[in-house]
């Protein structure tokens, strides 16, 4: 397929995908929607060496919220494979956000051990059939392990 530089751009805009992936993609593909489709296989076969569920997650930290009236707190261990995430702000970004996230819901449930199963068992059901999410948990792998008790 023949592109321009605006195209790979736009291609990166869309799929998040490296400059040199794009490229790569425009190239062996014959049109946009085989590119896509090229770069998504890419993705997914990146995603399944990184499953987080089969690495141990050693580093992470403890990280607490205390709402201005000192009501409502919150208490949060986020775990991570490198200590490079760990002290990385876009991680202690994440666990302040997740921490403020937690004490605005009031959770029922501490741990996942407490949730019963029927009720995960219908919100499976309704993230899989969530036709927004259907280009996401196209691979079968993501299907069946969208929701595990390990």
């Amino acid at each position: 397929m023949n592109y321009a530089a605006a195209d790979v751009k736009k291609l990166r805009a869309e799929t998040g995908a490296t400059f040199a992936d794009c490229k790569n993609a425009l190239s062996d593909a014959k049109s946009w929607d085989e590119a896509i489709k090229i770069l998504d296989a890419k993705r997914d076969k990146k995603a399944e060496k990184m499953i987080v569920a089969d690495r141990e997650t050693k580093q992470g930290g403890v990280f607490s919220y205390v709402h201005h009236n000192h009501n409502v707190g919150v208490l949060l261990e986020l775990n991570c494979s490198t200590d490079f995430v760990a002290r990385s702000e876009a991680f202690r970004k994440l666990a302040s956000e997740l921490a403020l996230q937690i004490a605005g819901v009031a959770p029922k449930y501490i741990t996942f051990e407490d949730v019963p199963a029927d009720m995960i068992e219908e919100a499976r059901k309704t993230i899989l059939e969530d036709p927004a999410l259907a280009r996401i948990l196209s691979t079968a792998n993501s299907k069946n392990n969208l929701v595990s008790r390990s």
